[in-house]
């Protein structure tokens, strides 16, 4: 069966990149300022995908002189300005504004372009750097981040032809291959994402000594908004163009998880002494993140949908102090031979993933399903859609329609939570200590060897316990293995296998390992390598390194089976 994909392979249609810049001096010896602007597009035909004869029929046929094709373009402009305030300080600023867009987002073989959206993003970012040289010895800087990537995903009501058609295709049917068309069948997404760094600090340095403090703070938030419009809130599933199931959508709008702070406030030092040079620092990291209160907006499915959810702060809300060390020995006094070693904790990243994770807007069920028998044949669902009862309306003319599917649709359905426990406090966090020892030794001039040994170890692990789940509700058995000389343990016995009993409503809590037992990760490594500086600038490298990790559950999983 030709699927048109004769004659109709992928192939380049458009590539070009426009781009210039400027700069130069505004005011002498004094402000410079250079200024970027590019334009570029690609656009590339899809292997197999044309447009339909009529986007709005029910009965999909192709235009097989019309190939689709998809692409982005994007325009970028940038600005920096460098102020020389004084002979000691220098105040520098940028900022970045790209426009970008996708006209055909997310098609591909399988969607049709009348059922492509169009995704556009408006990204700013812009930096702020000062410098003050208050002495020989004394370096004072500061920088802010300012940044907003908004975008949205839209479908265009100029290319929609009707409720959108999903067929599954099962090659009965030459013409039913499997595609999305007629309209898109995904919500308009209007997203809001901003973020702020700002950081600072002062550095004192001497011959043999140097210490520096200062601090670091990021903060953001993404707002996330769904609506549907007249076609993308029901859509139709059929084989071989034979309707057989209904979906309805009621997309969520106007919830927002929230990075209040990711801080951190530093002080290291490092001393020169004879051979040795020792250096230290402490950090204390702090992070919290928070869930913005909102109110469910209603749809045309969910018109009642009005649930107000309240603020969810401190999610989490952690507090560490970290230390480091680290210590370098001059062996022979010549300069040729070092030992080192270091140890380090740091803790675990994040911007919001745990305040999305305690968002109970993502966890509103937005969608449901029901078969449906289009007895009428005119192509529309003639069932109260509604009402989540079966249905039967042929007498009066109208369709057959099964219950809904999930019969959640439209509430708030918490899959996890997080025990509070883990979501606040001091050395809670996910963390991991570094240590390491190494040797550097310069063999001749330009070459030189070096062995280092590093372990890393990882604690404060979170396990997922389903609460309406205990050992009772497991039922152990064990399976015999094959007498064939080819296995392991041929005609033994394997024990130690639990088959759930049966199913239950999941509570599951996300909670600390510890409480179930031990859990131990742990990495050893070791790296060997020699470095040459040759003459004319060459540089050659050559090493080794290998590792192996080690991860103990055993204890834990004894207790919760």
């Amino acid at each position: 069966v030709d699927r048109g994909l004769a004659g109709a392979p992928s192939s380049l249609k458009k590539l070009y990149d426009v781009n210039g810049a400027i700069g130069g001096p505004v005011k002498k010896d004094s402000l410079w300022f250079y200024f970027t602007s590019r334009y570029f597009t690609n656009e590339s035909y899809i292997a197999g995908l044309f447009y339909p004869n009529n986007s709005a029929a029910v009965v999909r046929t192709e235009d097989t002189g019309h190939q689709a094709n998809s692409g982005t373009w994007t325009r970028d402009n940038n600005l920096r300005l460098t102020w020389a305030m004084s002979q000691k300080s220098k105040l520098s600023v940028w900022y970045a504004y790209q426009r970008k867009q996708d006209p055909s987002w997310a098609i591909n073989a399988t969607v049709s372009p009348e059922a492509a959206r169009v995704t556009d993003w408006y990204t700013q970012l812009g930096t702020l750097t000062w410098t003050y040289a208050a002495t020989n010895r004394l370096l004072f800087e500061g920088g802010a981040s300012p940044g907003a990537s908004p975008d949205t995903i839209l479908a265009q009501l100029d290319r929609s032809a009707g409720i959108p058609i999903v067929e599954q295709g099962t090659g009965i049917d030459p013409l039913a291959k499997p595609m999305t068309y007629r309209a898109s069948t995904a919500s308009n997404m209007y997203d809001n994402v901003r973020q702020q760094s700002y950081r600072a600090s002062a550095t004192y340095v001497t011959g043999t000594h140097s210490v520096k403090v200062g601090m670091d703070l990021q903060r953001g938030h993404f707002n996330r908004n769904n609506f549907a419009n007249t076609y993308n809130d029901i859509q139709i599933r059929t084989r071989d163009f034979v309707p057989n199931q209904v979906t309805i959508f009621a997309p969520l709008a106007g919830f927002t998880s929230r990075l209040n702070n990711n801080l951190g406030l530093y002080a290291q030092d490092r001393w020169t002494l004879k051979r040795v040079t020792i250096g230290g620092g402490l950090r204390f990291d702090f992070q919290n993140e928070s869930v913005d209160a909102f109110t469910a907006n209603t749809t045309r499915w969910t018109p009642n949908r009005t649930n107000a959810y309240a603020e969810v702060p401190n999610v989490p809300s952690w507090k560490d102090v970290n230390p480091r060390v680290n210590v370098a020995y001059d062996l022979f006094g010549n300069g040729k031979t070092a030992l080192k070693a270091s140890a380090s904790r740091g803790v675990e990243q994040d911007s919001i993933r745990y305040a999305d994770a305690n968002n109970p807007g993502n966890t509103v069920s937005t969608t449901t399903s029901r078969t449906w028998t289009d007895s009428n044949g005119n192509f529309f669902p003639d069932c109260n859609l509604l009402n989540s009862a079966t249905q039967d309306n042929r007498a009066t003319g109208g369709d057959v329609c099964g219950g809904w599917l999930n019969l959640n649709f439209g509430n708030f359905i918490p899959s996890t939570r997080y025990d509070g426990a883990i979501m606040n406090g001091w050395g809670i966090r996910p963390w991991n200590w570094e240590f390491s020892t190494s040797v550097q030794h310069e063999v001749m001039p330009r070459l030189s060897a070096n062995v280092g040994y590093f372990r890393r170890v990882q604690g404060n692990f979170f396990v997922t316990d389903n609460e309406a789940l205990g050992p009772s509700d497991f039922l152990p058995y064990s399976i015999t293995v094959p007498t064939d000389s080819r296995l392991p343990n041929a005609g033994g016995t394997i024990t130690g296998l639990y088959d759930q009993r049966a199913p239950v409503v999941n509570r599951n809590v996300v909670k600390a390992a510890s409480q179930f037992g031990n859990q131990y990760q742990h990495w050893n490594g070791m790296d060997a390598g020699i470095d040459a500086r040759l003459r004319n600038g060459v540089f050659l490298q050559a090493g080794l390194s290998t590792g192996t990790t080690m991860t103990d559950l055993f204890p834990r999983r004894v207790v919760a089976p």
